[in-house]
């Protein structure tokens, strides 16, 4: 195996230990690609980076002036002092020598902050009775509520980023048009004045486009009943919204002239339409003061909210739109053909250019993860392998034509402790299926926790205590599901596993009894932090989404089998409930 001067792999180990040759067109086109900013072969490096770990007074060439975010000076003369504070600060050689940014990051995170146990749940299927058809952020602090209740400290919540304001409205979370605001879908409107429509009831599935449709009449009517205030929300982000809901598409299909965010055009739209422009950005301050306010009552009760990082963004969404300059556009990321998957995944999110977003001093990330830690208090990064590589494909081609692109891990991994120090989160990472050697041991030396799925791992007993324990996650059966066989998709395989892990404590059980068992289990896992799914709290048999299905399954739109009110009177979750609090007490 090689890899040429941009990072483009010649070809991959599939899961069962075969070769394959990346295709030479689809490298030639990933060149291309990658060197969009740079001279022939030589991709353009941008100013100079130095990442340095907190505490360490590194030697420097040549006396310098250090430039500190805060505005301070510093002079340093033959080492960098040892007592700079974490955050990107500016080198200034005293002999004009180019100014270099650099980065004090921690060494590592403290971890997951001993042995926890929560829940983790989609917010579109977690209902209550004074839903809109679908779960809301009252219904994501009633939940939180609970969890505390019970002697829970975490509660886990899907990408809560925007979807793309577009017909049909996109149900899975993990495409949003931007992960950097909340999308308006998950505001509770019911205390908004002016409205006077009928509101969605709960139906059998999740309706999104009607249920964004009643909505945003009722934030339309709540704005106007309140004098139309100005927002101080994202002015460009609000500009996006209101371009997108002028012309019922995104950017990419847009008039040539307002494809860049800071043309001429887009400032005479804004003037134009500075209604509509100022109801957008009432609407993001609402979204955002909502979330705020449900994250600050958990912290308060002892719940940290655990939010989910997504591996990129809808390519017609506002990111790509403000970051066309650092995404490659012309590319998708998903995973080679395996066993599992022969035809391979294209997930139609286009990557990050490494070599561009290094050249902005990895700013896009940065705000990405600011704003990601001002609503939660930790973070799942989804598909976290991909700090060291992502699976390119040429867009509009299939994934046995991709290849793999490295990264820097060590720079990325800087950046997240960097920023998650400052907010004094914990990180976890999403690192199953392939990977590769060596990916694990420099998460945990980052102090980021890795992931075990009792579908895959053995015995919870022996799971490691830097790791998130759970039984199955979004995209694998429920335990319910796969045991009594209501998940049709289920591999049964799947199921004898979990026989197997329990032993004898599933022999002659009932399937619920033998769901309950697995959560003591679960309770008693190695790991520091175990999370149940609302799904299993619940015994529900249908699974939130179904990689690769049949286009009739119903994913990302299956609520829970019932509102929220009931579980506090629901014989399976009391019962899970119990065996989490006795084996992860709150004195622990």
């Amino acid at each position: 195996m090689g890899t040429d001067n941009l990072g483009i792999d010649d070809g991959w180990w599939d899961i069962e230990g075969h070769w394959h040759h990346a295709d030479p067109h689809t490298i030639g086109l990933i060149r291309s690609t990658l060197n969009r900013h740079g001279d022939g072969d030589t991709p353009h490096q941008g100013p100079p980076l130095w990442f340095v770990d907190a505490g360490c007074g590194e030697v420097i060439g040549c006396p310098a002036t250090l430039r500190l975010e805060d505005g301070g000076e510093v002079e340093a003369v033959h080492n960098l002092p040892s007592d700079l504070p974490i955050g990107v600060h500016e080198l200034v050689p005293a002999d004009g020598g180019p100014v270099t940014t650099l980065f004090i990051a921690p060494a590592t995170l403290p971890g997951l902050g001993g042995r926890r146990w929560g829940v983790v749940a989609q917010l579109y299927a977690a209902r209550s009775h004074r839903s809109w058809g679908i779960g809301d952020l009252s219904d994501l602090r009633m939940l939180g509520r609970w969890v505390a209740a019970h002697g829970g400290s975490v509660l886990g919540v899907n990408p809560l980023g925007e979807a793309l304001d577009v017909v049909p409205r996109e149900p899975s979370p993990y495409s949003p048009s931007t992960r950097r605001h909340v999308d308006p879908l998950w505001i509770d409107v019911s205390d908004l004045t002016g409205h006077a429509g009928t509101p969605p009831t709960n139906g059998r599935h999740i309706h999104r486009d009607a249920v964004w449709q009643a909505k945003r009449a009722a934030l339309l009517a709540g704005y106007e009943a309140a004098g139309a205030p100005l927002g101080d929300g994202d002015l460009r982000h609000a500009v996006f919204c209101a371009v997108t809901e002028e012309f019922g598409c995104g950017w990419l299909g847009w008039p040539a002239e307002l494809r860049r965010p800071d043309g001429e055009a887009v400032e005479k739209f804004t003037a134009d339409h500075a209604e509509q422009v100022g109801f957008w950005r009432w609407v993001e301050q609402l979204a955002d003061y909502q979330l705020f306010d449900v994250r600050e009552e958990l912290r308060h009760a002892g719940v940290t909210l655990l939010g989910d990082l997504t591996v990129g963004v809808d390519p017609n969404g506002f990111d790509a739109w403000c970051q066309q300059d650092t995404l490659a556009l012309d590319m998708s990321i998903g995973a080679p053909p395996d066993a599992f998957n022969p035809a391979g995944q294209d997930w139609g999110l286009p990557p990050f250019d490494p070599w561009a977003l290094r050249a902005s001093a990895y700013a896009p990330l940065r705000s990405l993860l600011r704003s990601s830690f001002t609503r939660f208090g930790a973070l799942r990064i989804d598909h976290v392998m991909g700090l060291f590589r992502l699976f390119w494909i040429p867009r509009g081609a299939g994934p046995e034509f991709g290849t793999y692109v490295r990264y820097r891990p060590e720079e990325l991994l800087a950046v997240i402790r960097l920023e998650a120090a400052r907010a004094g989160a914990f990180v976890v990472g999403e690192d199953l299926g392939t990977v590769e050697d060596g990916v694990r041991e420099r998460l945990a030396s980052s102090g980021i926790a890795g992931t075990k799925v009792a579908w895959f791992d053995g015995a919870p007993e022996h799971w490691p205590p830097s790791s998130l324990g759970t039984l199955t996650t979004h995209d694998l059966p429920t335990v319910l599901g796969a045991l009594g066989g209501g998940d049709p998709g289920a591999d049964p395989a799947f199921a004898a596993h979990l026989r197997e892990v329990l032993g004898d404590g599933s022999t002659g059980r009932s399937d619920i009894d033998q769901l309950v068992e697995a959560h003591r289990r679960l309770a008693n896992a190695g790991s520091d932090l175990v999370l149940v799914t609302t799904d299993d709290l619940l015994g529900a048999t249908d699974r939130p989404n179904q990689p690769g299905g049949s286009d009739d399954y119903p994913s990302w739109c299956i609520p829970l089998p019932v509102p929220l009110e009931d579980l506090d009177d629901h014989p399976i979750a009391q019962r899970i409930a119990t065996e989490m609090a006795n084996a992860r007490p709150l004195s622990e």
